[in-house]
C-alpha cells in the first residue's frame, strides 16, 4: 500500500521530506534523541510493521492546521505535496500540536480541521484518510514537570484539541486513529518531540488505534 504522511516536526526526518521543508530531526536532534534511522520513527516502524511503501512524507516542522497559507495543513500547496506521479492509497494525518502549543482557540482549530479534511477528501477522493488525536507527552527524567506539559499557557488541555479532532473526523466521515484513548504517552526531552523510546510509544499507539478502527469495522 502506498502511504503518505501529513504531519509537523514530530514526523520530520532529515532527507525524508520534500526539498525546502523545515525539519526538526536533523543530525544534531537525531543524536540528542538517539533516533539515528528513519526506520526508528513512529511512521517508519508503522510502514515496516504493515509492509507498506512510503510515497511522500509531507511533514513540515512548526506547521499548524490553522491558516490558509503554506505551510498550514489547510494550504492546498501542502495537500498537493502528498502525491508524486502516483497517488497515495492511505494518508496518515498527525497535526495539531502546534495549534495547541501556540494556544489557537479550539473553535478556530475546529474550523481549520474541517477545512483541511474537506480539501484532503476533494484532492484525494480515492484515498483512505486517517486522522489521529494527539498523544500526551512526558519527560522521563523530569516527572515533576510532566504533568503540566499537557495543558497550554491558556489553560486549555491537549485533550480538548483531541476532542475537536474526534468531532471533526466524525462529521467529515474520516477515520480517527484515537491515539489519546490508548493511555500511552510519548517520552520526550523537550516536552514535544519524541526520543527513540517516544517514537516507539507513538508507533504502539498508532498500531493499537488502527487495530481498533479495523475491529470497529468488522
Amino acid at each position: 500500500m502506498l502511504v503518505s504522511i501529513f504531519g509537523d516536526s514530530i514526523s520530520t526526518y532529515e532527507n525524508m521530506n520534500p526539498e525546502g521543508y523545515l525539519v526538526f530531526y536533523d543530525l544534531a536532534h537525531r543524536m540528542l534523541n538517539s533516533l539515528m534511522s528513519a526506520d526508528e520513527t513512529w511512521w517508519g516502524r508503522l510502514l515496516a510493521d504493515n509492509g507498506w511503501e512510503l510515497l511522500v512524507n509531507a511533514s513540515y516542522s512548526g506547521s499548524r492546521v490553522t491558516g490558509d497559507e503554506f505551510p498550514s495543513g489547510c494550504s492546498q500547496e501542502r495537500i498537493d505535496a502528498l502525491k508524486t506521479d502516483r497517488t497515495p492509497e492511505l494518508i496518515l494525518v498527525y497535526l495539531g500540536y502546534n495549534d495547541y502549543g501556540f494556544c489557537v482557540p479550539p473553535d478556530s482549530f475546529e474550523s481549520a480541521c474541517a477545512l483541511m479534511l474537506e480539501r484532503l477528501k476533494r484532492t484525494y477522493p480515492d484515498s483512505r484518510i486517517v486522522c489521529a488525536t494527539l498523544l500526551p507527552t512526558y519527560v522521563f527524567y523530569r516527572p515533576d514537570i510532566s504533568e503540566r506539559l499537557n495543558v497550554n499557557e491558556q489553560g486549555v488541555s491537549l485533550d480538548t484539541y483531541s476532542d475537536v479532532i474526534r468531532r471533526v473526523c466524525k462529521s467529515s466521515g474520516v477515520d480517527v486513529a484515537d491515539l489519546a484513548a490508548t493511555g500511552i504517552k510519548m517520552d520526550t526531552l523537550d516536552g514535544s518531540h519524541g526520543t527513540l523510546g517516544g517514537h516507539r510509544e507513538l508507533f504502539t499507539a498508532w498500531k493499537q488505534a488502527l487495530e481498533q478502527i479495523k475491529e470497529n469495522r468488522e
